[in-house]
């Protein structure tokens, strides 16, 4: 009897039982998954500072996408974009952070303000977490804004030597190299101008045999570009250099060129559609007579490049074409195209490839005479070809554990 009892009690709860189950409140995640894709960061920093989200190792497992992408300042510093981009329940979220570094900034202070920032982008997507609720928000004492003056007037100077010596007992190799570089950007204006050089010496011991080999180049660059709009600027490109290697012992060369952009220049860090194009005069003198019978040559070309640089959630794509020729004969040109492209396909597979391929008609520099068997295996000097490239492919597929959030150092891991 009592076990009937029991038995029609425990039907009796069982409608309340289901509609409790049917209608109670959904959980709130814990946190969130995010993936970071940043090229050149401390990764082991990021996670070790910020411990309140889940890392995984595939952007498909992913809340939040996370790119941080950055480039130069005119001052020689850094500007970091820090891009979140949400996705399953999160898709209708994004956000975008921006920051800049100086040039004298240390490794440890660039890392610090990443983290700081990264931290600022990321609780608008924990807010619906329960890791909202353990997170504080506080603010530093306000303090005076300094703006110092500039002195330099955004004017930023390098300079580098360096020497490289190897050797042993039937070889020895030396090294010269210096640079020097100035530059000035603001806004509408971009001023740049590097100068360097570089000397090789090898010499070998053979079977009694003494063979030395030097090469030597010394190379001036220099541009002035001005900002017209989001999507047009104008330019002024001028060189001068000399190469044992190309048979050049002083050439010149000034161009103006255009640009065009399809996407805003606000927008460079995420994609770039550029087309340049540039006429440029030449004037060579040469170190031996040529295949053509020439000592000396003024020449007219045209350039064509056009580049597209697209980074995005689903993998990146970098491509460049570049088209020249010269106006006393057309079939003296040069063609090149390259192209990198990074996908994420699906769940823990990627695929990836690298190519460069060029076609060369306009060896316009090669001396007359034979390459000696030396030059040739020693590269003292450029031989005649009509193309030359260079190929990767590669697929990578993870599986395993989605989550990253573990640093350890030891042995250097």
């Amino acid at each position: 009897m009592k076990f009937w009892l029991k038995l029609l009690f425990l039907l009796a709860l069982l409608p309340g039982m289901a509609f409790a189950t049917r209608y109670s409140l959904p959980q709130r995640p814990k946190t969130v998954n995010i993936y970071v894709d940043c090229h050149r960061c401390d990764f082991d920093y990021i996670r070790s500072e910020i411990t309140w989200v889940n890392y995984v190792i595939d952007p498909k497992n992913a809340d939040v996408y996370v790119m941080i992408s950055r480039q130069r300042t005119g001052s020689g510093g850094r500007e970091y974009t820090i891009s979140l981009i949400g996705q399953k329940n999160l898709a209708f979220k994004r956000d975008t952070l921006n920051f800049t570094t100086q040039w004298n900034d240390s490794q440890e202070v660039v890392r610090r303000k990443l983290v700081k920032f990264l931290k600022l982008g990321l609780v608008h997507f924990v807010e619906g977490t329960a890791v909202a609720d353990q997170l504080e928000i506080s603010l530093k004492k306000k303090r005076k804004i300094f703006v110092p003056e500039d002195h330099w007037n955004y004017w930023v100077f390098r300079t580098n030597v360096s020497g490289d010596f190897n050797g042993e007992q039937s070889r020895n190799f030396q090294s010269m190299n210096a640079r020097f570089s100035a530059q000035r950007i603001t806004t509408n204006w971009k001023i740049y101008a590097n100068l360097r050089t570089r000397y090789r010496k090898s010499i070998y011991d053979v079977d009694s045999t003494t063979v030395t080999s030097t090469t030597s180049n010394k190379h001036f660059y220099g541009m002035i570009v001005k900002g017209l709009s989001e999507h047009w600027s104008l330019g002024v490109f001028g060189y001068i250099g000399s190469s044992s290697y190309s048979n050049t012992r002083i050439s010149y060369s000034g161009a103006p060129a255009v640009e065009y952009d399809i996407f805003p220049y606000s927008e460079s860090v995420r994609k770039q559609f550029r087309f340049i194009y540039r006429v440029s005069p030449e004037y060579t003198i040469y170190n031996e007579r040529t295949i053509y019978g020439k000592l000396r040559e003024s020449l007219l070309s045209e350039t064509l490049h056009i580049s597209l640089s697209v980074k995005q959630p689903w993998g990146t794509i970098e491509t460049d074409f570049s088209g020249a020729h010269y106006f006393h004969d057309f079939s003296k040109n040069h063609i090149q195209a390259s192209a990198s492209f990074s996908f994420h396909l699906v769940k823990g597979f990627s695929f990836n490839v690298d190519g460069r391929f060029s076609r060369i008609h306009d060896q316009l520099s090669l001396p007359q005479r034979q390459a000696t068997m030396e030059e040739i295996l020693l590269r003292r000097r450029e031989l005649e070809t009509q193309y030359n490239y260079d190929f990767s492919i590669g697929v990578e597929y993870t599986f395993g554990s989605i989550y990253n959030n573990i640093v350890n150092p030891r042995f250097g891991g």
